[in-house]
């Protein structure tokens, strides 16, 4: 090995030299841009072609790689009322933002009826997100893989899943059952592999064993 390397001429030496040195610069550059630029806006303006600013700089929709920090998004388009969003970003985190724009104009007012693409991209943003949320919720409570449970024969007793309260995004199981088969839906839990303790539990004019009496 030390033999060949001695007989390469010094000028072919020096450009594999020059080689290696940039490629290190390189790869220290994209690791330097990822620790930076970390987290990242990804957005979808309604109508398409409308004009996007953030922090003053116009950008274009679909995925912004950013810094953390504070922005200040504006979305505007002749014909349709000027939308501002302000958010911060937290490092590696990723905001899935859709703006919608109103009409505030006649020759406007039935642009998304007359655009069915610009429909289905708000509608695909929508489908997204709720896949995103679901992906979410399986990866943070596995149980909602094996809900919702009904009891069979006859749907005597059903289990559900979803927010506490309209006020509220704390997790909640819920057991919809005849009084004297609502014990039969805890169980049921269990027999799930998890355990019903672990879990907010709502019923209709039912005592929750978990949580004590009153």
């Amino acid at each position: 090995m030390f033999a060949l390397i001695s007989i390469i001429p010094a000028k072919a030496k020096a450009v594999t030299l020059t080689a290696i040195i940039a490629i290190i610069a390189i790869s220290a550059g994209f690791i330097i841009y990822d620790a930076i630029f970390s987290a990242a806006l990804n957005l979808t303006a309604a109508p398409s072609d409308a004009e996007i600013f953030l922090n003053d700089k116009k950008i274009l929709g679909g995925t912004t790689r950013l810094a953390s920090g504070n922005y200040a998004l504006t979305v505007q388009r002749a014909g349709f009322a000027t939308e501002t969003r302000e958010f911060f970003l937290e490092k590696d985190e990723t905001l899935d933002l859709l703006v919608v724009l109103s009409s505030n104009s006649p020759e406007t007012a039935n642009f998304f009826e007359e655009h069915p693409d610009e429909r289905l991209a708000i509608e695909g943003f929508h489908s997204n997100a709720h896949s995103q949320e679901a992906a979410k919720s399986l990866q943070k409570h596995p149980i909602t893989a094996k809900l919702p449970f009904i009891k069979q024969p006859g749907a005597r007793f059903r289990i559900d899943y979803g927010t506490c309260g309209p006020d509220s995004n704390d997790f909640c199981l819920f057991i919809t059952a005849p009084t004297g088969l609502r014990n039969a839906a805890i169980s049921q839990i269990y027999d799930l592999g998890y355990d019903p303790a672990d879990y907010s539990i709502e019923y209709t004019n039912y005592w929750n064993p978990f949580l004590g009496e009153g």
